[in-house]
Parts: structure tokens; C-alpha cells; sequence
């Protein structure tokens, strides 16, 4: 029929011209092949028993006998096959965080027959959302490309975006599938596997500290500040989401994505994530947020911030670029917000005077180890994460001194200002002295003596309060450090346990450690209607 025509002929013997096979001599019992190889074209008509062929003996120079097995027919059938190739590639791998991602499809007719009704098939995998294509003609996102018609030898590409869905998996399978009418001699290139790594690591805060930075880079948890505090740096492990606008709650510049809170007048935090502000809590206004993407550091802008502990919280609606929210929590998961608690202390010479989280910057003197100790139970304002210094007479009737100093800095010629409260627990009758001594010296570190000042006042037991002291010492001229001491005295050896907080040494341009800066009064006592 139209459309099949001989592509080869091999005969066991004699020759073969079309439609003639001239077999020359065959002895008897013996026998000899034709084998005629028929190609159907893209022309060829389908259809069942299409190519039929009859072949017979036609003459011999002896007499034929028995003619009726001298001919046999044979009949074909023509099925159109079309050998379809797809493939598919992904533009990266992994894509670069907070970018789409692209698939391309390419599908093949190889032959031999042209194909119809072509279909490709992708059910996109989970973790992404379909967002466009160029495929053109009848396309159904998500999604099935129907091509339609494709003759041999013909190709045709289609890509496919998608965008990362946030908390992606850590990496994505995605298979395409061809199909058409024609039968297909090769199943195996009729689909293919693409696999892409995609970026489902939250970030996490890798170095938070003040502005201005303190001496060692890192404002570290109950730490306290000695300086002035304006702001804070925030440097993340990656790239952070940071769209146009900054209004946005997990947008690294928009300062509703972080949270800067101190204690009310109850000295007490209730605020312990991002969102409201819990209890009698103050929120401090962060009024700017400037990121620098090739640090991945966020500075956040306060005003400068007064005596008073404070909790700064960075919330887990930030999102690195590729939609990963923030770990703050250290738990190595999505979600948590960062939280450091700290005090700004600016304005004392004592490192650590409130005894925030421990007793460390301090140096301790007594006869028996275990005789002063960090008490976290017992601070002179019931605060959050602070506490206070425990004395106490572990040998009674042979321990007498007990003592704390630090070596700090100090301005030469002008008074400085000593405060500290004390708590004593004792049998009636017991005198506990007080005393408060700052050496002066000439040398930083505390080296070359030029003088010295000191104060002493005796306590009994204060019924479980807190007495107060308010010293001025006289700071001799020339004089650039001192190794100020805080040192408690039983000349009998007599039992106590006492406590030591709030100390406080400060220079003479301090006169009110809170000028209504905080935002309320809690460092002040009130009395209305009184009698001066």
C-alpha cells in the first residue's frame, strides 16, 4: 500500500528483483529463504492486515506436483508509533534564597510516525506554589501542558516557575510525564526525575551586642553594661528577608520585628516573647532598624537607655530571604524568638553591682570557703535574674572579716558617691559592723597608693528589710583607680547571714541615678500632703 515500500531483500540464494525470486536449482529435501524487509512510513496508512503479501511458485523445469501448498499469504498490520523524549532540567540547584525557581521541559518526537493528542503531566511536589509558565497553547496549571500535535523530528520547550514555599524541605523531588496516542517503542525516556536542594535552614542570631559595642563585642545574657546604650547590633548566620517598606513584621529593617521591654515598678518581668507587653512592663520605642546585607547585621536605634534591666527580644516573624523563619531559641528548628536580658548600669564604677546571675567581678575574702556566695533568692528589689551577695559566719567564734573589692576607675580630686544596701539576720544583741573603704592609687590596676577614705556604721538585725547607706568619699588629687571594699566585721565571731546589693559607685556629675528617663518613677519615693 501507499506509504510501505522494500527497504531490503536477502534471498539464501539465487536473486531477488522485486517481485521476482529466481531460485536457480533446489535438490529435493532441501530448501532456500527470502527475507524482504518492508519500512511504513509516516504516510502509511493504520489500520489491521493493511500490508498483505502473496507469494507462489511459478514455474520449475521439472512437472509441479502436489500445487496445492505452492503459494502462501501473509498479512500485517500498520500501528503508528512515535518514540516521545522528555526531559527536564531546573535553572538551579540549589536557587539562590528568596528566588523562584524555574523548570524547563523539553519533549521530542523521535519517530518514526507523528504523533497526537500529546500530554505532559507534572504535579509539582510539595513546597512549592506554581507561579507562571510559557508554554503556551491549552495549559492547565498545576499542571498538565497538552501540546497537542508533533510531528517527527519536531520539539518543543516549555518553562515552568515556581516559587519556595516558607520552611521548605530540604530538598524537592519533581517528575514530568509525556504521553500520546501512538504506541511508544521506548517507555523508558517518557519520563523524567529532576531533584533540587532547596535552603530549609533557619537562620539564627550569631552575635548580639550594644551600641555603642562593648569592650569584648558580645553583650552577653545578665551581663551589665557600663556605658551608655543607644541601640543594638544584631548580626544573623544568613542573608534576612528585607522587602521594600519596612513595615512589615518579619522584615529585618521594620522595628515591629523586635521588642525592647524593662521592668515596672514591681522590678519584675512579665513579658517573655514578642507580642504585648505583659504586667506593668515598659515597652522602649525602637525608632530605627538599618541592615547591611553583606554582613547580614541589623542595628537597631533606641533612645539612650537609663539605669534598669531590660529584656530586647528578636521576633520569629523574621524570615531569612528564603522564607525560613527565625530560630531564636537554639533549638535548631524554625520558630522562637531571640531573646537577651541585660542591665544598663552607665553610670556605677562597680562592675556587676546588683549581682545580676552571679557574684562574678567581684574578689571575695573570708576565712572559710563557702562563706560568701551569689544568692539568686534574695535581691534588695525582688528583681527578675538578680539576687544579691550572702555572707555568712560558717564558723562562729573564729571567723570575724568578710569581705568583697573591686579595683575600678576613679577622677582624681573630685568626691565620689558610694551606695549599697545590706540585710542582716542575727540573734538579738548581735553588733555587726559595716564598713565601706575605698585605697586610692596613682596607676591604673590599682598600683602606687596616694591615699585612702572609709566609713563604718554598726547594725543589728534588720527584721528581713534593707537598710540603705549613702556615702561621699574624698578622692585625692592625682589619684586614677581605687580598690573600693565592702567589709563586714564581728569582733566575737558571732553567727549571721547577711546580704549585700545595689552597689553603686559613681562620680560626681551623677546627682539622681533616674532623671524620669525610664519612663515611670520607681526609683523614687512620693509623698503627698506631707509636712516638710
Amino acid at each position: 500500500p501507499a506509504g510501505v515500500s522494500i527497504a531490503s531483500s536477502t534471498p539464501s540464494q539465487g536473486s531477488f528483483v522485486s517481485p521476482t525470486w529466481t531460485v536457480g536449482t533446489l535438490s529435493a529435501g532441501s530448501n532456500a529463504t527470502l527475507t524482504v524487509v518492508l519500512t511504513a512510513s509516516a504516510a502509511a496508512s493504520p489500520g489491521t492486515d493493511v500490508i498483505c503479501d502473496t507469494a507462489s511458485v511459478t514455474g520449475a523445469n521439472e512437472t509441479l506436483v502436489n500445487t496445492g501448498d505452492d503459494s502462501a499469504s501473509e498479512c500485517t498490520s500498520i500501528v503508528l508509533a512515535a518514540d516521545l523524549s522528555l526531559t527536564k532540567v531546573d535553572d538551579a540547584d540549589p536557587p539562590p534564597a528568596g528566588m523562584p525557581l524555574t523548570y524547563t521541559l523539553t519533549v521530542e518526537n523521535l519517530g518514526p510516525s507523528n504523533a497526537t493528542s500529546v500530554v505532559v503531566t507534572d504535579p509539582l511536589p510539595a513546597g512549592v506554589t506554581y507561579s507562571s509558565d510559557d508554554c503556551g497553547g491549552s495549559n492547565v496549571p498545576p499542571w498538565t501542558w497538552n501540546i497537542g500535535n508533533l510531528g517527527v523530528g519536531a520539539m518543543v520547550t516549555c518553562n515552568v516557575v515556581v516559587t519556595i514555599d516558607p520552611s521548605p524541605p530540604g530538598s524537592i523531588s519533581n517528575t514530568a510525564q509525556v504521553t500520546g496516542d501512538q504506541f511508544d517503542p521506548n517507555v523508558a525516556n517518557n519520563s523524567d526525575t529532576e531533584v533540587t536542594t532547596l535552603d530549609n535552614v533557619p537562620p539564627t542570631v550569631d552575635v548580639f551586642d550594644a551600641v555603642p559595642a562593648t569592650s569584648d563585642g558580645v553583650l552577653d545574657e545578665c551581663e551589665t553594661v557600663q556605658q551608655s546604650v543607644s541601640g543594638f547590633r544584631v548580626v544573623f548566620s544568613e542573608a534576612m528577608a528585607n522587602p521594600p517598606g519596612d513595615g512589615g513584621a518579619g522584615d529585618v529593617t521594620s522595628p515591629a520585628s523586635y521588642l525592647l521591654v524593662r521592668p515596672g515598678p514591681d522590678f519584675d518581668f512579665a513579658t517573655t516573647a514578642c507580642g504585648a507587653v505583659g504586667g506593668d512592663d515598659v515597652a522602649i520605642p525602637i525608632t530605627g532598624v538599618s541592615y547591611d546585607g553583606g554582613t547580614f547585621t541589623a542595628t537597631l536605634t533606641t533612645a539612650t537607655l537609663p539605669p534598669s534591666q531590660y529584656r530586647v527580644f528578636a521576633c520569629d516573624t523574621l524570615t531569612d530571604a528564603a522564607g525560613n523563619a527565625l530560630d531564636g531559641d537554639g533549638d535548631a528548628g524554625a520558630g522562637g524568638d531571640f531573646e537577651r536580658g541585660f542591665r544598663a548600669d552607665p553610670d556605677n564604677l562597680f562592675a556587676n553591682g546588683h549581682f545580676d546571675c552571679g557574684i562574678a567581678g567581684w574578689t571575695l575574702s573570708a576565712a572559710t570557703a563557702g562563706e560568701i556566695t551569689w544568692d539568686g533568692a534574695v535581691d534588695a528589689d525582688a528583681a527578675d535574674g538578680s539576687g544579691s551577695a550572702a555572707v555568712s559566719n560558717l564558723l562562729p567564734g573564729t571567723d570575724t572579716t568578710f569581705s568583697l573589692d573591686q579595683c575600678v576607675p576613679v577622677a582624681g580630686g573630685v568626691p565620689h558617691h558610694l551606695d549599697a544596701r545590706l540585710r542582716l539576720d542575727a540573734a538579738p544583741g548581735v553588733l555587726l559592723s559595716w564598713v565601706r573603704s575605698c585605697q586610692f592609687f596613682s596607676s591604673p590596676g590599682c598600683v602606687g597608693s596616694v591615699g585612702n577614705a572609709s566609713r563604718t556604721d554598726v547594725f543589728t538585725d534588720t527584721a528581713s528589710g534593707w537598710v540603705e547607706i549613702a556615702d561621699t568619699l574624698p578622692v585625692p588629687a592625682g589619684a586614677v583607680s581605687a580598690r573600693c571594699t565592702l567589709r563586714l566585721r564581728t569582733p566575737t565571731g558571732a553567727a549571721f547571714d547577711a546580704w549585700l546589693d545595689a552597689a553603686e559607685l559613681v562620680g560626681p556629675e551623677v546627682i539622681f541615678i533616674d532623671g524620669f528617663e525610664s519612663g515611670d518613677t520607681s526609683a523614687w519615693s512620693a509623698c503627698e500632703g506631707c509636712v516638710p
